[in-house]
């Protein structure tokens, strides 16, 4: 069936919008994807102006994880653009046929996960992440297609100002399931992102009803099942592996010559498993003991970023599994050499405990952080990420935590307060048993303060 510089040779799938077709573009004698809106003359302007959006969102990208849009246009009343034919076919289609090790879905998703990456760097949000939008080449490789459903962040639109729920319900988060498009940012391309890893490692979605309401209403009401009871082969650290970690910087002009630096450190954790009443093995959700550092720090060091003070741990963990209950003081250094391309040093911290839960363990512990760092044009950095442990009280060969890890960061501006934004992997070489988890992720939020205290504290 001919349409116009198209051969539509067969149909391979239809979406939110449109009907896709493989067709040979006869110009260029090849083999393309063509997408044609679905209600052709019957189509409201809204439809075609969505449709529209879609092909602009797309087109605007240049990245390899992208399916390419070759050509956008109207004929016969009806819009179409045609993409780049990818040969594999969509991911839940081949994992359907061909199942994935759990090795093999969390890299595909971390593929991915960088490609969606890159779209909202550019301003674009995809909103529509599932199993049947991401395609897999000849070489297993994923590629994101369909952006039906994206729109310039910064553009307000009057597409997605209605209440009209836009996306996929087993994959969508939960601002998109009540209509709140207001809501909706980058993390409801993560939570896309999640119920996809959620499918390929249990091989179901994470909500999934007989009809689209009962679909909503358990995602709006209800939790996933957690993986591993689907599937017991997922490593218990895949279940759910994240700290949170806010650690503001605050300085202070003490005199001409020394400065104060203050960091308190919140972080919000995933503990580590452990047996409740009703016997099952679960995990908790808490904020851990606040961190507060005080360094005094001389003001002309030159490249050196040299530091000595106090540092204390007050048990405010919101569990048991959390914290420590104690209140813990002792000493923290930093020695590091800085230039404009990296940072290199060690940043110890000790702590005693002195007071607190009598019916906890007392604590006798140091914190190491190694520091190395390379430095990236437009405020990025890459380098080793993780804290080497040793707890003093605990037998010899049972004493020590030390990770390995590589971070990314990158300094952004909110208005004039700048703000360093870093996310590392962590595997665990070795830790004191009987439990813990192998592998850690964490987001760590840095913003430094202005001075609340302007000019010179002391003459």
């Amino acid at each position: 069936m001919a349409f116009g510089d198209y051969e539509l040779l067969e149909e391979i799938g239809r979406g939110g919008q449109g009907i896709v077709y493989r067709a040979r573009q006869k110009s260029l004698n090849r083999t393309v994807a063509l997408k044609v809106i679905g209600l052709g003359t019957w189509a409201t302007e809204a439809h075609v102006k969505r449709f529209r959006r879609e092909a602009e969102a797309a087109a605007s990208l240049e990245h390899s994880g992208i399916v390419p849009i070759h050509e956008v246009g109207e004929r016969d009343g009806q819009c179409y653009f045609s993409m780049k034919f990818v040969e594999g076919g969509q991911l839940d289609k081949v994992v359907r046929h061909t199942p994935m090790s759990i090795r093999q879905a969390v890299e595909l998703v971390a593929r991915v996960a960088r490609t969606v990456h890159y779209a909202h760097e550019h301003g674009i949000l995809h909103r529509d992440i599932k199993p049947g939008n991401i395609l897999l080449d000849q070489n297993g490789e994923p590629h994101l297609t369909d952006f039906g459903l994206a729109r310039l962040v910064e553009t307000e639109s009057t597409i997605t100002r209605t209440r009209e729920a836009l996306g996929t319900p087993s994959y969508m988060a939960p601002e998109q399931a009540v209509g709140n498009n207001a809501a909706v940012s980058s993390a409801t391309d993560v939570y896309g992102l999640g119920a996809v890893l959620y499918q390929l490692l249990t091989g179901h979605p994470p909500f999934a009803g007989g009809t689209t309401y009962e679909t909503i209403k358990l995602l709006l009401d209800t939790d996933p099942r957690p993986p591993r009871f689907l599937n017991p082969k997922i490593d218990r650290d895949l279940s759910t592996i994240y700290n949170l970690n806010f650690q503001p910087v605050m300085p202070v002009s003490l005199t001409k010559d020394i400065n104060l630096i203050t960091r308190p450190v919140i972080q919000l954790y995933n503990s580590v498993p452990f047996t409740s009443m009703t016997g099952k093995e679960v995990r908790t959700t808490a904020f851990g003991d606040w961190t507060q550092l005080e360094l005094f720090s001389p003001a002309n060091s030159g490249n050196w970023l040299l530091g000595i003070g106090p540092t204390f741990i007050f048990p405010t963990a919101g569990s048991f599994y959390t914290g420590q209950g104690k209140w813990q003081i002792g000493p923290a250094v930093v020695l590091a050499y800085m230039t404009k391309k990296c940072i290199i040093g060690v940043f110890p911290q000790q702590w005693w405990s002195y007071a607190g839960d009598k019916s906890r363990a007392n604590t006798n512990q140091i914190n190491i952080q190694p520091i190395a760092n390379l430095f990236f044009d437009g405020g990025w950095n890459v380098g080793y990420s993780g804290n080497i442990l040793a707890d003093w009280e605990a037998p010899t060969n049972n004493r020590w935590t030390v990770p390995i890890g590589l971070g990314v960061g990158k300094v952004v501006k909110f208005g004039r307060l700048p703000v360093k934004i870093s996310l590392a992997g962590q595997y665990m070489v070795t830790q004191p048993g009987p439990v813990g988890q192998r592998w850690n992720i964490q987001l760590q939020v840095t913003p430094v303060l202005p001075k609340l205290i302007k000019g010179v504290l002391f003459q």
